[in-house]
């Protein structure tokens, strides 16, 4: 195996030795000092009390010694092969048997620290008592004292045991076994992981066509050699399954690789540079050593230049690479346009277009792009940014509006018309075209059928207008009604010919004959005629009349038509 723990013994020390099967082995002791071992050579410590942990690059063998200590009353030494923690269980039997002179027993357990609350003996949860490994929380180890018989231990996430036990003259050691799943495969990885940085892994030992690598936090990759980047540092486990065209059964190896944490150094966010200065740029954080993308080797550069920097950084171990862009940044441009001219009462917007600025003042005190103004005079704009500010101005003149008069609102009957009047300017223009006699004259003629608002509006030389507006109602009450036809025969029934109408003040009635002979006059609206002339009844024929009427309202109506006596 290549991950080790070595639990110390209770109350006495321990020997542990490491065997290499392979050329340039390497073999780090407890996250530390590492020694290189060549095929068939080992290396010994004597008298250890504390937990020891052994992480090698190849395969390599462990075993732990109990060292005779007869002189102490203790038993003779006894020996035991380690597993690798790849090759850990989830349930196992250990026999404390009663050998002669053996009077202690004990088991060592090792687990993963966050799994120890699975551990159940003899079905009991004996998951308290742990202790943190020394320099790899990750990992905690037991030590039980246990009586004569068979102890059954069971953690589905899997424990390495040992057991052993002593008494005056004799002693034992022997491991609890291994899960028996002996795999003919393996994987290597870079034997230095930084956090943020591509780590290569790549399967080795068996024809498979099938790779899948399962990397913390349930990602997966695909293939042979994959490339991997850790964000957190630590020990990871990384499990490698495989499928081979020779067997139904998927295998699996999980290993624990150490991720080194980088320099922690980050540089600022990019930048500006104005024309004709330098800007610094700094690095913050700690590293040993800095390699800029310009050359130096400095915590800091400072440059007039613009364009995208990068800085390389190291700790001794990793390394860390971040890029900046310095942008260079130019004074920011500004345009009012033109100056301009506006009509009395009709405010305009005014708008200041440009670039690069960052904050923008007027004249007035506004801040936003666009202002409205109303009064004539000088107007200005500034902006700025870090490299500078630009100023424009804008002349505004007001010209007046046009000046004129219009004739009061009025009231219509219907059928009637009135005449609408504006004075005072020229080029009017009337709406809605509904019922006038003209659009673009000063004074048009309305009939409209229904209440209407005309809106009337007049240009003068500069071009500006203005509007007024006048109200036609129309009075469906106001009402003139002249007969054709009446028959004075002195039945009671239309014996008179009368003028009927509402909101009537004036009123002048006049009848001719054929002959152009006036026959019958009155200015009396409740007057009527009766058909005579002079005392005599006149025969029956068409007679024409003429009427003139003054309403209430003022308005004048004039009607003539045809008029029948009938007998």
């Amino acid at each position: 195996g290549k991950e080790f723990f070595v639990a110390p013994i209770s109350n006495l020390s321990y020997t542990c030795k490491v065997l290499a099967s392979e050329n340039n082995t390497i073999i780090n002791f407890n996250g530390g000092q590492s020694i290189s071992l060549n095929a068939g050579q080992s290396f010994t410590w004597n008298k250890l009390k504390d937990p020891m942990s052994i992480n090698s690059n190849k395969p390599v063998m462990v075993a732990q010694f109990l060292e005779g200590m007869s002189c102490a009353g203790k038993g003779d030494p006894a020996l035991g092969l380690i597993p690798p923690f790849s090759q850990k269980l989830s349930k196992a039997s250990i026999i404390a048997s009663d050998i002669t002179n053996i009077t202690e027993h004990y088991l060592n357990i090792v687990m993963k620290s966050e799994f120890t609350p699975q551990l159940k003996i003899n079905g009991v949860n004996s998951g308290a008592g742990f202790l943190p490994w020394p320099g790899n929380p990750d990992f905690s180890y037991k030590t039980i004292s246990v009586g004569l018989g068979v102890h059954a231990l069971e953690a589905d996430s899997g424990f390495v045991a040992t057991a052993y036990g002593f008494g005056n003259y004799n002693s034992y050691f022997y491991s609890a076994g291994v899960n028996g799943k002996l795999t003919n495969f393996d994987f290597i990885h870079d034997e230095l992981i930084c956090v943020g940085a591509p780590a290569n892994f790549k399967g080795i030992g068996i024809n498979a066509n099938n790779w899948e690598w399962v990397f913390p936090g349930v990602t997966y990759e695909y293939g042979n050699t994959v490339l991997h980047t850790f964000p957190m540092p630590g020990n990871h486990d990384v499990t490698l399954n495989i499928a081979t065209l020779n067997s139904s059964c998927p295998e699996s190896l999980t290993k624990t690789v150490k991720v080194t944490e980088g320099p922690k150094i980050q540089l600022a966010k990019d930048t500006v540079i104005c024309e004709n200065s330098t800007v610094k740029l700094k690095a913050e954080g700690q590293a040993i050593s800095f390699l800029w993308s310009t050359g130096d080797t400095l915590s800091f550069i400072e440059t007039s230049a613009p364009g995208q920097y990068w800085l390389q950084s190291s700790n001794g171990l990793c390394k860390r690479n971040d890029t900046i862009s310095v942008e260079l940044l130019h004074p920011p441009s500004l345009s009012l346009g033109p100056d301009i001219s506006l009509c009395e009462y009709s405010p305009q917007e005014l708008k200041a277009v440009g670039k690069n600025y960052n904050s923008l003042a007027w004249s007035t005190g506004d801040v936003s792009s666009e202002i409205t103004v109303s009064q004539e005079g000088m107007y200005w704009a500034e902006a700025y940014n870090l490299c500078g500010s630009n100023r424009d101005s804008i002349e505004v003149s007001v010209k007046p509006a046009p000046v004129f008069t219009t004739s009061n609102d009025t009231i219509i009957l219907l059928g009637t018309s009135a005449a609408l009047k504006a004075t005072g300017s020229s080029n009017y223009s009337w709406s809605p075209n509904y019922g006038l006699s003209c659009v673009n004259c000063p004074n048009p003629v309305a009939m409209p059928e229904k209440t209407t608002t005309y809106y009337v509006s007049a240009k003068n030389e500069y071009g500006c207008s203005w509007k007024d507006t006048i109200t036609v109602t129309v009075d469906p009450n106001l009402l003139i009604f002249v007969p054709n036809i009446f028959s004075p025969n002195g039945d009671g029934q239309n014996d008179v010919f009368y003028v009927r109408g509402k909101g009537v003040k004036q009123l002048r009635l006049m009848i001719y004959n054929r002959w152009g002979e006036k026959v019958f006059e009155t200015e009396d609206i409740h007057q009527g005629w009766d058909g005579s002339f002079r005392g005599q009844m006149l025969s029956p024929s068409v007679f024409v009349y003429y009427l003139e009427a003054v309403l209430e309202t003022n308005q004048k109506i004039i009607k003539k038509g045809d008029v029948t006596l009938i007998k």
